[in-house]
């Protein structure tokens, strides 16, 4: 789609464009910031990356029977930034830098930190924690548009990245539910939320047959990768 939209401006291009940006401006935004790269240069190198990445022929050589299309990303984000280290260090020798191809796979790997070797799980985690974050935006605004909306700022507690941590015993109180109702609900929640996830999966892979083999690859990054784990397993109850 994204080969398509660099050669065409029709609509479904636009959209196509737009999807892209939607789907990896923050984790690209996450990655250089844990790289620590300067918070001022953060914006500007997601920015002309993206729109780099737009541009560039390399799109029409991307192959999804290959692997997930973050790891092309990944190739070409490697070469970006080493680019850029190029590029930054003749201006202040006084210029005259050979740019560097953005196209992923061309050698280049060299140019990039010695630490490159965790550039593609740190891109993973950071693109798993957004997908994460997109499930939990769509399943609140289904909560809050077809269940009780009253409900969810206490079940929310339940679902990842929650910045309260209550009991069961005390979410039952507040919600003047049974423990047992209460066990019913959070188990309809975790449901819709994994719903959530894979329907996130089902628009980054290529045929439905790949969509449990990503599910997996999501829950091992998000357990493997420094940082708070979240658990995509089949829901349970906690007691």
């Amino acid at each position: 789609m994204l080969a398509h939209a660099t050669l065409n401006g029709d609509t479904v291009a636009e959209r196509a464009l737009e999807e892209f940006v939607l789907n990896y401006r923050a984790p690209v935004l996450a990655l250089l910031r844990h790289r620590g790269i300067p918070e001022a240069r953060v914006e500007d190198l997601t920015h002309d990356f993206l729109l780099q990445v737009m541009k560039s022929s390399a799109l029409q050589r991307a192959d999804q029977n290959i692997g997930p299309f973050r790891h092309f990303l990944c190739g070409m984000l490697k070469n970006f930034l080493a680019n850029d280290a190029v590029r930054n260090g003749a201006a202040k020798r006084g210029g005259g830098a050979v740019p560097l191809s953005l196209d992923a796979g061309d050698g280049l790997a060299e140019h990039v930190a010695a630490d490159s070797p965790d550039f593609s799980l740190q891109l993973d985690r950071e693109w798993a924690l957004h997908l994460v974050a997109r499930a939990l935006a769509s399943v609140r605004k289904r909560w809050l548009m077809l269940e009780k909306p009253e409900r969810f700022a206490v079940l929310r507690s339940f679902l990842p990245g929650a910045l309260e941590s209550i009991s069961q015993q005390d979410a039952a109180l507040r919600l003047g539910l049974t423990d047992e109702a209460l066990r019913k609900e959070l188990y309809r929640l975790r449901e819709v939320f994994r719903a959530a996830i894979r329907d996130e999966v089902a628009g980054t892979v290529g045929s439905s047959a790949e969509i449990a083999e990503e599910m997996r690859h999501l829950a091992r990054i998000l357990q493997m990768a420094p940082g708070p784990g979240v658990s995509l397993s089949q829901s349970r109850t906690q007691s």
